[in-house]
């Protein structure tokens, strides 16, 4: 297993570099989930308001002129200064922290035969052998601070990554807060919408592969919405099962439809330890009891008498006004009754550094397998929605994978979305 160190770089907010948190005392855990752009840090440093440390830094002259000796060789100097908290410390409000963690080191470039790759200078070419340079963990800023004067006298810090900032961008086209898509592939207007964020200030980003076109056409208008409140609503007008994830550490955004396949395979006694899996029916819907407008009321009942007589009743209530048609009503409930008739398996597995892969490529929305636990859990396949990374050992949450919905379905309820912004006014008052 990888020998890993963990950095906290600390620049202000004009970008300028401030210094490196040098006295974190806690391990390092930070906590991401799928469909959800907000992740957060906590750490404790051994400081308070009066703490100094020893600085190196370069000798200058009154003209900012780098001071050598004869030798052509810079002369530094040891800078004692203040360094606990506020202005002018490495530890303010709203200084930018990027976490980096480092693991393994350069090795030579080998051929097939094992022979060392070389440059026409006969220099060995090195290639990188895990992440010696370092890998992004997190990127955001500091939200709070906790002044501790007990009997360690610690400064407790809560970071706050750039995700956050997506719920402060009202989405704009010119000045209208009414921006409508018409026959839009949804992976195109979460396209445009990141492009405004960034024209905002905002550090989401994506690249030719992170997001996948969806293949069907949508018409949305947003009305007084925020950044993440637009990435929320894409989803729900991209067909069934697709998911989107943010990367804390590079801020890339990524949009795709769920994985048919397991991209990574999690082994007993080897990889994985700490497994749980649960199978649960406490979400049972087999019986379903829809509400729909009109004078009177539409009132529709379906039942899945078979998954009733395998299991026992499971009901659910839906209503929705603007739904007046029997067979949409009906449409709707066997859609909630086909993706929750049957039992499901949920779990967590904690993955330790003996996984085949560097675990900090373990990806949200992902599928996963299972080798070594017997048959019937080998067989299952689930969904990666939650991680927490904790530097040497990544929890990883396991989840169901529903049934698709019909297009059709989706179809109705992006119509119905549509019909409920008809009578929005095009900017506020």
């Amino acid at each position: 297993m990888a020998q890993k160190t963990v950095r906290y770089l600390i620049s202000d907010s004009s970008d300028n570099f401030v210094g490196e948190w040098t006295d974190v005392g806690t391990e390092l855990t930070l906590r991401r989930e799928i469909n959800n752009a907000m992740s957060s840090l906590t750490a404790t440093l051994a400081r308070n308001e009066l703490t100094q440390i020893v600085t190196t830094d370069v000798l200058t002259t009154e003209a900012d002129e780098v001071l050598t000796t004869e030798d052509d060789e810079i002369l530094l100097a040891d800078i004692v200064g203040a360094t606990g908290i506020g202005s002018g410390t490495d530890l303010d409000l709203n200084q930018y922290v990027e976490v980096n963690t480092y693991y393994g080191s350069f090795v030579e470039l080998l051929t097939e035969d094992d022979e060392v790759i070389t440059t026409e200078s006969d220099v060995d070419l090195l290639v990188e052998d895990g992440a010696p340079e370092g890998y992004p963990i997190f990127k955001g800023y500091i939200s709070d601070w906790d002044l501790d004067f007990g009997d360690n006298d610690t400064v407790t810090v809560t970071l706050l990554n750039n995700g956050l900032e997506l719920n402060h961008i009202i989405l704009m086209d010119g000045t209208d807060t009414k921006v409508t898509f018409n026959s839009w592939d949804p992976s195109d207007i979460v396209r445009w919408v990141i492009d405004y964020a960034q024209t905002q200030g905002a550090h989401i980003n994506y690249t030719a592969t992170s997001i996948e076109d969806t293949g069907t056409t949508v018409s949305y208008t947003f009305n007084l919405n925020t950044v993440a409140e637009c990435l929320n609503k894409v989803l729900e007008l991209c067909p069934s099962d697709w998911y989107w994830s943010y990367d804390p550490g590079s801020d890339l955004y990524s949009l795709k439809a769920r994985p048919v396949a397991p991209a990574r395979y999690f082994t007993k006694q080897l990889d994985a330890t700490k497994t749980k899996l649960r199978r649960s029916m406490s979400g049972l819907v087999n019986e379903v009891y829809f509400t729909g407008g009109g004078e009177p009321a539409l009132l529709v009942k379906r039942v899945d008498a078979p998954s009733q007589a395998a299991y026992r009743r499971g009901i659910s209530k839906i209503s929705d006004g603007r739904v007046t048609d029997q067979t949409t009503a009906e449409l709707m409930a066997d859609s909630e009754i086909d993706r929750y008739k049957n039992p499901v398996y949920v779990g967590s597995v904690s993955v330790n550094g003996n996984h085949p892969y560097p675990i900090e490529e373990i990806a949200l929305g992902e599928m996963a397998g299972f080798i070594n636990y017997g048959d019937m859990i080998d067989d299952l396949e689930l969904q990666v929605v939650g991680l927490t990374y904790n530097i040497d050992t990544v929890e990883v949450d396991l989840d169901r994978l529903l049934p698709a919905t019909t297009k059709r379905i989706e179809d109705i309820k992006r119509n119905l979305d549509v019909l409920e912004q008809l009578n929005n006014p095009d900017a506020p008052v």
